[in-house]
């Protein structure tokens, strides 16, 4: 089974989707979403993060000088209890 990191974001962020998920793509990263009343949560493979910048914090996303770094834990279980939807990849 693949190890992820996650990242939610609340739907405060929502115009910022489209640049994330361009963002991911160009990398090739292999990133999942869920959506979750307006916000999203991201999962990326482990072995993926190194196709990402990062700083002292580690890896983001975002742009190449700033971002969104990665929860530390596991949220799946998170994803459930908020109702979120089946992981979907990106377009």
């Amino acid at each position: 089974m693949a190890e992820y990191r996650f990242r939610y974001l609340p739907s405060g962020n929502a115009g910022y989707f489209p640049e994330i998920d361009a963002f991911l793509k160009e990398r090739q990263v292999k990133a999942e979403f869920s959506e979750i009343n307006g916000g999203r949560m991201y999962r990326v493979p482990v072995e993926d993060l190194s196709k990402m910048p990062g700083d002292e914090s580690g890896p983001y996303f975002g742009t190449e000088e700033s971002g969104w770094g990665f929860h530390a834990d596991d949220w799946d279980h998170l994803r459930i209890e908020w109702g979120g939807s089946e992981w979907k990849g990106l377009e």
